[in-house]
């Protein structure tokens, strides 16, 4: 079984976007990041939890979830409830605060919920971006300078910052301290659309 861990992640958003009055957290945890993230419906999240279970039969925190949301100073709030998944049934906890810069902490964890480990074969946070904002943007790390996003899919590093810019170069966002198993952006096949996956255990083995 893999060794699954909390997601992590500062978001710092640029341009016209300040948190925390651009970020929304809707009543199931899950939140939208204006201009940045594309709701896939009228009730779909900007963001989402994804979780496989044992075998392979998966669920979603904007249908399967049982949460509440705690607010707490400012803008701040906690969201705590349980994640049902076939075969596998799990503790939720996230975290949003947000900081005197402009940034957002977001913290996920998944705990067993009565049982030694969490049973699930995988599960990742998935965030999907403004097609026609984000769709043939750019993006670049401390490591490489700035490129187009892929055809298919990019691995990120986990050390220092990624920033992501639209194609037409005026709204970009920065995600850096990044602890999770690991993360990459991701074209859709079909719409080609892209969106960015963080999973609470290295699917690479």
């Amino acid at each position: 079984m893999k060794k699954f861990i909390s997601i992590s992640v500062v978001m710092v958003l640029f341009a016209a976007f300040a948190a925390p009055m651009s970020v929304h957290i809707d009543h199931r945890g899950l939140f939208i990041i204006r201009g940045v993230t594309c709701p896939g419906g009228a009730n779909w999240p900007g963001s989402n939890l994804v979780a496989f279970g044992p075998n392979w039969q998966y669920s979603a925190q904007d249908y399967a979830a049982n949460v509440s949301k705690k607010q707490l100073d400012g803008w701040d709030c906690d969201v705590v409830g349980t994640l049902n998944t076939p075969g596998a049934k799990a503790k939720i906890r996230q975290e949003y605060r947000f900081n005197k810069d402009k940034s957002c902490t977001l913290k996920w964890s998944l705990a067993p919920d009565g049982r030694a480990n969490l049973n699930m074969a995988r599960a990742y946070l998935n965030i999907p971006l403004e097609k026609g904002g984000f769709g043939g943007g750019r993006y670049k790390t401390d490591s490489k300078g700035e490129v187009d996003f892929p055809d298919k899919e990019a691995w990120l590093p986990k050390e220092g910052k990624t920033v992501f810019i639209s194609k037409d170069g005026k709204t970009s966002f920065e995600i850096r301290g990044v602890k999770c198993g690991g993360w990459k952006l991701v074209i859709d096949e079909k719409s080609k659309a892209p969106f960015i996956q963080m999973d609470f255990a290295d699917p690479r083995g």
